[in-house]
């Protein structure tokens, strides 16, 4: 096979896919498109989060803009705390004068699935929602914490 000036691009090309395919991921991983679990791609999106931990507690601060509360859904399973809003919006419009009726729906929303500490109270989570920002105060139990114990090796 004999090389040609078209491989040369064809490379260069492909390299540079790659690399916008980086940065784009870098750049703006809260605006990407989660995957469904069905396969496809879904309207969800990762909203904003400052999350930190101490000894008594963990906190999650997230970024929610233009949701009602009662269109979150905040559960805890599997270890983890999975954070779902979805919103939904509907525009009729109709005009017999003119002769057109027209129906739009759209449904978009926010998901997020954060690990939880093995001390976890999640009997006792508590959350806020005002202006926006969702707050999530995550306690830890007392006196749970496994302790450090190095392991022999035989």
């Amino acid at each position: 096979m004999r090389w040609t000036i078209w491989d040369d691009i064809r490379r260069m090309q492909r390299e540079m896919d790659r690399m916008f395919d980086n940065f784009l991921e870098r750049e703006f991983p809260s605006t990407s498109l989660i995957e469904s679990r069905f396969g496809g791609i879904s309207n969800f999106r990762e909203p904003l989060s400052d999350i930190w931990e101490d000894d008594k507690e963990m906190r999650v601060v997230m970024e929610i803009p233009g949701v009602d509360k009662d269109d979150i859904v905040v559960t805890a399973k599997d270890g983890g705390l999975e954070i779902k809003v979805q919103r939904k919006d509907e525009i009729k419009e109709e005009n017999k004068n003119k002769g057109f009726y027209r129906i739009e729906r759209r449904y978009a929303g926010f998901y997020r699935h954060l690990p939880l500490p093995s001390d976890a109270d999640v009997e006792k989570i508590s959350a806020t929602y005002k202006n926006g920002i969702l707050e999530l105060k995550i306690p830890k139990k007392e006196g749970k914490k496994d302790k450090e114990k190095r392991i022999d090796i035989k």
